[in-house]
């Protein structure tokens, strides 16, 4: 339900710019690509940010070099480094 309602706010907010879907065959994905220019920016929808697999996007940092990774999660919000953020979905998903 909470990626249905992040879709559909990636619909209205025509600023974003086109997004997409990203996975890989062994299993490791992402809910939200953001293309902007020439770069992707990662959005990985969780309702609590302890369910986030770090795996999928340590490897799409990796491939991809994304300014930054946001997490959108109901809990947990604030758990930040340089590269990964969490944020609440009110926040803001771009």
């Amino acid at each position: 339900m909470l990626e249905n309602a992040i879709f559909a706010e990636l619909c209205k907010n025509r600023e974003v710019g086109e997004f997409f879907f990203w996975g890989i065959k062994d299993g490791k994905e992402i809910d939200f690509i953001v293309s902007r220019g020439e770069n992707l920016l990662p959005r990985e929808v969780k309702v609590a940010a302890s369910k986030i697999r770090r795996s999928a996007l340590r490897y799409f940092r990796e491939c991809y070099k994304p300014p930054r990774i946001i997490c959108l999660a109901l809990e947990g919000s604030g758990k930040t480094n340089k590269i990964f953020e969490v944020r609440y979905p009110w926040e803001g998903i771009t």
